[in-house]
């Protein structure tokens, strides 16, 4: 009785073990039905597909050696076997160990592979030239009611007729012209941004630099000022009094600084008569060469006049 309350207990919970690729696939071997399990009452899962989840070699070693009757015979031939089973799930209604199969796995017609992306269409300069000149030209963004989509395509037409934009139709050189003045709309908004932030930087550089350059003019004044206070509440001392007496009187500076200017200014006018008197040397010598070329010109014009003269009356 306890062995068949085990026995009852153990096959509660469904297990299933899969077999394995190294396995070998005779069922009549793994999966032959235990008479035990056959002569053990009815459990409370009727009908359940339960798989040993014990391994190949544990199952083969728990059979007994010699086993006689209808299941004795239901392992000896596949045929014996399943009629075993049937007549067994019949009759007591107990659980059956059945052999899971993987379905085969559906083949499907290999298909080739897609792009990822449509291929764009690519402009020339001269297509785009074209587009904006008949954008122009025509203007169907001033257009009244309902003449917009006639100026469209009017632009349409004359561009296939000349030759661009051949496959695309009205609304793509619509999509083309408002991405063209899109991006130039964005282009000169970020050109007036650029300049604004730069703008903004050198206005902070400036105020960053005034107030450091205020900073520091204020901390001067206050060293000044406790430097000047120091000197005047601290008595001087004998160094201090030797210099003083060492040093010139400001008339004597006076006196110093106006002879030494005087001798450079002797100096200076010396160097200044030398070079006025070279500079009218060479004045005097350039005079004296024009003068005597101009003479030697004017001899030379003098008897030019006279041959000529003499001709003259020699044909009279």
């Amino acid at each position: 009785m306890d062995a068949d309350a085990a026995q009852s207990t153990r096959f509660q919970e469904p297990c299933y073990r899969f077999p394995s690729l190294s396995e070998p696939t005779d069922s009549d071997s793994d999966y032959a039905i235990d008479p035990a399990l056959l002569r053990s009452p009815a459990t409370s899962i009727p009908w359940a597909a339960q798989i040993d989840e014990r391994p190949a070699s544990t199952s083969r070693a728990s059979k007994p050696p010699s086993q006689s009757g209808e299941h004795g015979r239901a392992q000896a031939s596949p045929q014996g076997s399943s009629a075993v089973a049937l007549e067994s799930l019949k009759s007591a209604n107990g659980h059956v160990r059945i052999p899971f199969r993987p379905p085969a796995a559906e083949s499907r017609p290999s298909t080739p592979d897609k792009p990822s992306h449509t291929i764009r269409t690519k402009y020339t300069k001269e297509d785009l030239s074209a587009l904006l000149h008949e954008v122009a030209e025509a203007n169907p963004f001033s257009a009244p009611h309902r003449q917009k989509g006639l100026r469209w395509n009017e632009i349409h037409q004359n561009l296939r007729d000349a030759g661009h934009f051949t496959r695309t139709n009205m609304e793509g050189i619509k999509k083309k012209v408002n991405k063209i003045i899109a991006w130039h709309e964005e282009g000169a908004h970020e050109l007036a941004e650029t300049k604004k932030e730069e703008s903004r930087q050198v206005e902070e550089d400036n105020r960053r630099g005034g107030e450091v350059i205020r900073l520091n003019s204020v901390r001067m004044k206050r060293k000044l000022a406790s430097a000047t206070e120091q000197e005047q509440d601290s008595p001087p001392t004998n160094k201090e009094n030797l210099d003083r007496k060492d040093s010139p009187s400001p008339a004597k500076r006076r006196r110093v600084n106006s002879e030494c200017n005087s001798d450079r200014m002797h100096q200076l006018l010396k160097e200044q008569a030398s070079r006025n008197a070279a500079y009218q040397s060479e004045s005097l010598e350039l005079q004296r060469t024009l003068i005597t070329e101009v003479r030697r010109g004017n001899e030379e014009y003098v008897r030019a006049q006279q041959a000529y003269l003499e001709v003259l009356r020699d044909k009279l």
